[in-house]
């Protein structure tokens, strides 16, 4: 689309860009568009609740006074090792972007 002569640079950008999203959503607009007309297909769709809630019985937050002791010193292990593992990350990529080529 970029080298098209079709529309304007911006446009043939935004669209080269944005390609599937945009064919995703045409689509779909398709779909729910034909659904009453002659040249309905049966389309499984998911269904969705009407409402964003919990399910039931459950709370919105995790109650972390819960944690059994053994837990948080079990975990105290693999959460330093995930923090060394990020500081190398984040040290080597900050290198590496630094980097002269």
């Amino acid at each position: 689309a970029r080298s098209w002569g079709l529309f304007n640079a911006t446009a043939r950008e935004v669209l080269a860009s944005y390609a599937v999203p945009l064919s995703m959503l045409i689509w779909t607009l398709v779909s729910v568009l034909a659904r009453d007309t002659s040249l309905a297909v049966d389309v499984p769709r998911i269904r969705v609740a009407e409402a964003f809630a919990p399910t039931t019985s459950r709370p919105w937050l995790v109650d972390l006074g819960g944690c059994p002791l053994g837990g948080i010193f079990a975990a105290i292990v693999p959460a330093f090792v995930l923090t060394v593992l990020f500081f190398f990350d984040h040290n080597v990529s900050s290198l590496m972007a630094q980097a002269s080529k």
